[in-house]
């Protein structure tokens, strides 16, 4: 991990092992973290009872996510 800016707790992550720790810490609701994925102008938000609000700023964002969630046995409520 690289921290990017204290203040504000933005850190970047650099390897899946990271990643796989702050997501088990939100998906039990210990932490809420917000991820944000650049490429593809997308923020996936820690929240409660394992439902992560998805917000794009362009359609190609949403059908990205939209895959990937088919992809990996999950949905996303409209």
């Amino acid at each position: 991990m690289e921290l990017i800016d204290l203040e504000y707790q933005i850190i970047k992550i650099k390897c899946m092992d990271d990643l796989d720790k702050i997501i088990k810490l939100s998906t039990r609701e210990l932490i809420f973290s917000s991820f944000f994925f650049m490429k593809i102008k997308t923020v996936v938000l820690g929240n409660y009872e394992l439902s992560f609000p998805v917000y794009c700023k362009d359609k190609e964002g949403l059908v990205t996510v939209e895959k990937i969630a088919v992809d990996n046995g999950l949905f996303i409520r409209k």
